[in-house]
């Protein structure tokens, strides 16, 4: 058993303590995914796992950006580094398999948007957010999100103004 295995139980109590009601259960579902975070950094001495009592270490640029997997798109439109972060700033975040059934949610990885129906299988790791969540984040920040085709994009779309369809290749003439 890793020394992370064995002090779980223990972390686990302080956070449900520490969180506010109804929050422990979410820590719950998240803790496996902080496990396999220290593992994934174990396995690569050169780089410092997150560290609950101080904060997360600083990495260099490359490092951050490797950090946590699966949340690529995220932090490439967002400049947050980890799913915690962007959850903390009033975005629900889903780790999967906990996507929340009949709920439209926007693919950290690489943008998509997906809606898993209640028998529906669900991804086994990533993260999601919830697509009005996240749409909100970005109107409070100035964000431009738009969706085509089941796409997400940060960037913004290219518009022209149309002016009279009636008057199309008709200026000068009246």
């Amino acid at each position: 058993m890793s020394e992370a295995e064995r002090v779980v139980p223990a972390v686990l109590h302080v956070l449900k303590a520490q969180s506010a009601p109804g929050e422990g259960d979410d820590i719950a579902t998240q803790l496996p995914r902080e496990i396999e975070e220290i593992r994934r950094a174990a396995r690569h001495p050169g780089r410092r796992a997150p560290c609950a009592s101080s904060g997360s270490v600083r990495l260099s640029h490359s490092e951050r950006r490797d950090q946590v997997e699966r949340f690529e798109w995220a932090q490439n439109n967002f400049g947050v580094e980890t799913p915690h972060q962007l959850q903390s700033q009033g975005v629900n975040v889903f780790f999967a398999p906990n996507i929340s059934p009949d709920t439209k949610v926007v693919n950290l990885e690489d943008g998509r948007v997906q809606l898993f129906v209640p028998e529906e299988h669900r991804p086994q790791e990533g993260y999601y957010a919830d697509y009005e969540s996240l749409a909100r984040y970005c109107r409070e920040r100035g964000i431009p999100l738009v969706e085509t085709n089941g796409q997400m994009s940060t960037e913004p779309m290219e518009t022209q103004e149309a002016g009279d369809p009636l008057l199309h290749g008709e200026e000068g003439s009246a």
